[in-house]
């Protein structure tokens, strides 16, 4: 039975092809996530990772959008960024969105390269802090190659 974690990044999108091709002034700035849950893998997920195609021709592995060691063998399920209250939101919500756009097109590059391109992607949870104001939204992928992300909750502590 698999189970998650909350795990600390600090990790930046690599490489960096799988970042977004059009210019973004926030882009230099959102190749990292505060932090991440993801899925520890048992049977049958945790046997196939010794065969995934490295990314990009990358010498690790890894089944997300990145080769920091400590998330490679985890499947991210949610991407959270934290701010400092009143700091700029907006960056935070590029920063997770960027993240949630390179983690679709890895997955669809994943699922390509084993013939299956024709399955539908799951929706990829997202939550952005501002000090006390939590903002939980739903990234789904376009069939263009886009996103489309969806808040569902303030919070407020």
């Amino acid at each position: 039975m698999a189970r998650i974690g909350l795990y600390r990044t600090i990790a930046e999108i690599s490489p960096r092809t799988l970042l977004p091709s059009y210019t973004n002034p926030y882009a230099a700035k959102s190749s990292r996530i505060d932090f991440a849950i993801a899925l520890q893998p048992s049977g049958l997920l945790r046997q196939s990772f010794p065969y995934l195609e490295p990314v990009d021709n990358a010498m690790s592995r890894s089944w997300n959008v990145t080769a920091f060691a400590p998330i490679t063998e985890m499947p991210l399920t949610v991407l959270i960024e934290t701010k400092k209250k009143g700091a700029d939101t907006q960056t935070a919500e590029y920063q997770v969105g960027i993240w949630a756009l390179a983690h679709f097109t890895r997955i669809r590059h994943l699922l390509n390269g084993n013939g299956n391109q024709n399955v539908e992607l799951l929706p990829l949870p997202l939550l952005v802090g501002d000090g006390g104001r939590w903002e939980w939204s739903i990234a789904t992928p376009e069939a263009g190659g886009g996103i489309v992300s969806y808040t569902v909750v303030h919070y407020v502590l």
